[in-house]
């Protein structure tokens, strides 16, 4: 018999296998699908550090990653130039 754990894991893979066949339960009801693939890196995305990120992620599509380097890259860009 398996465990709620196991059977939570197998429900999240099967919701990612559905959804990465063009088909989300969500669409169906009208509400807004958000893609489960980074379009800067085509990684799946598995979550956010924080809800920023995740709010970021609702506007930009990119995942957690992918804004980390973007981010702190202009983060430090700004820094040098404070320092100048």
């Amino acid at each position: 018999m398996l465990t709620l754990p196991q059977l939570e894991r197998i429900e999240a893979k099967l919701d990612l296998i559905i959804k990465s066949l063009g088909y989300d339960a969500k669409e169906e009801k009208g509400e807004e699908v958000m893609p489960i693939v980074c379009w800067r890196c085509n990684k799946i995305i598995t979550g956010f550090k924080d809800e920023l990120s995740k709010k970021e992620y609702q506007i930009s599509g990119l995942c957690q990653s992918c804004q980390d380097e973007i981010f702190d890259s202009e983060l430090a860009k700004g820094v040098e130039e404070d320092n100048d």
